[in-house]
This record gives structure tokens, C-alpha cells and sequence, in this order.
């Protein structure tokens, strides 16, 4: 027998005992890491849906504030305006955390979430540093 063939009864034993631990340590380290892109998503998903629903909340009130600015009625205008600015700087608020920071570059998805966060730090600026004060 060659020296590479030789082999103790313990060692196998060991090497077939190890190979299922193996494997099981790896499906199991798969499996959470799956869970944690799931998860991942799932909070990139609803942060999305609901600043979404913010910034439309927002798009009528813009209309409501320039009509309450032009007929003069400054109290109706500030309120509007406060109501405004809430919805932006929720909006704002829910596209600029680090895991969204992170989403934003993934390839097939990073430039609309990119693109949502822009639009909502926009709107948030105009809105609390010029609505708010016109009003």
C-alpha cells in the first residue's frame, strides 16, 4: 500500500461524521442569509410605498397653499403649508436611511430608489425652506 492510501478507521469516520455537519452549517448560513435579503427588501419595499404615499399626499396641498397665498389668506396658508412640509419631511425621512442608502446601489433598482430620495429631499428643501416661510 502507498502511504496516500492508507487511511485510519478513525479518520474516515471523522471526515463522513464532518461532511453532513458541513452541510447543514451551510444550508443553515444560507438560509439566513436569505431571510436577511428578504428582510432587506421587505423594509426597502414599504419605506418606498409609504414615502410614496407621502408625496402624494403633498401634491395637492402645493395647489391649496398657492391658492390660499394668492387670495391673502395668511392663516389658511401657513397651516397648509405646515401640513405640506410634514408630508415632505416624512417623505424625506423614510428614503434616507442607511439601508435604503445601501439599496440605492444595487444595479437593477439603485437609480429609481436614488431617484425617489432626490425628489424627496427636493421637495422637503422647497417646502420647509421657501413654502413655509412665504406662507
Amino acid at each position: 500500500m502507498t502511504p496516500s492510501t492508507v487511511t485510519t478507521p478513525g479518520a474516515s469516520v471523522d471526515a463522513r461524521q464532518r461532511s453532513p455537519r458541513r452541510r447543514r452549517w451551510i444550508w443553515v448560513t444560507l438560509v439566513i442569509l436569505l431571510a436577511v435579503v428578504i428582510a432587506l427588501a421587505a423594509w426597502v419595499g414599504i419605506r418606498a410605498f409609504l414615502a410614496k404615499g407621502e408625496l402624494e399626499a403633498a401634491v395637492p396641498l402645493v395647489d391649496t397653499t398657492r391658492q390660499h397665498i394668492i387670495d391673502g389668506d395668511t392663516q389658511a396658508a401657513e397651516a397648509s403649508a405646515r401640513v405640506l412640509a410634514g408630508h415632505a419631511s416624512e417623505a424625506a425621512a423614510l428614503t434616507g436611511d442607511p439601508v435604503w442608502r445601501v439599496a440605492e446601489l444595487l444595479p437593477w433598482a439603485g437609480v429609481n430608489l436614488e431617484g425617489m430620495q432626490v425628489i424627496a429631499a427636493s421637495v422637503d428643501r422647497v417646502a420647509s425652506g421657501a413654502v413655509t416661510p412665504l406662507a
